[in-house]
């Protein structure tokens, strides 16, 4: 330790020996997990653990956990935002006029055009006529604010903006 004085030394010294100390005091308070008691044989506690310290048979064999046993995951329900609306629609009779309790898909109306002397609407995103195809409906008729599709058993009228 040349070109230092011995009281520099010493401030050295005293600084690092106060840094060790410090550190192993805070190893010891939080660094390691207290000791706990052992509860008294006898009591709940122990003949829980007695319990869980015996090995499963599937376990002894050298096997793997069961399926039911091993730790699942947990997914939430997902769904496509993008994916058409289904559902009970109330608004969908059937040919007698009652209302159908079915589960049905109903195609989104996103546009009525006239073009010339011909109507067109936009359901599901294709452009259809009086007549056309949208899914398992066929367009009965197209007005200003509605159209009317029809399938086998379910007669549906589609608003703008619903």
């Amino acid at each position: 330790m040349a070109g230092r004085s011995k009281a520099e030394n010493v401030k050295i010294y005293a600084l690092v020996g106060l840094t060790v100390v410090m550190v192993a005091m805070a190893w010891l308070r939080f660094g390691r997990k207290p000791a706990r008691a052992a509860p008294a044989r006898g009591t709940a506690a122990a003949g829980m653990l007695e319990e869980a310290a015996k090995i499963p048979e599937w376990a002894a064999g050298g096997e793997t956990a069961p399926l039911s046993l091993a730790p699942q995951p947990y997914t939430a329900p997902r769904r496509d935002l993008f994916a058409p609306v289904t559902g009970i629609v109330p608004s969908a009779t059937n040919a007698s006029g009652t209302v159908a309790v079915a589960e049905i898909r109903r195609p989104r109306l996103s546009a009525v055009m006239k073009t010339g002397g011909q109507s067109q609407a936009i359901l599901d995103g294709r452009a259809v006529r009086v007549g056309g195809r949208a899914g398992d409906y066929v367009v009965a008729s197209i007005s200003a604010r509605e159209v009317v599709v029809t399938s086998a058993t379910v007669r549906l009228v589609l608003t703008l903006g619903d």
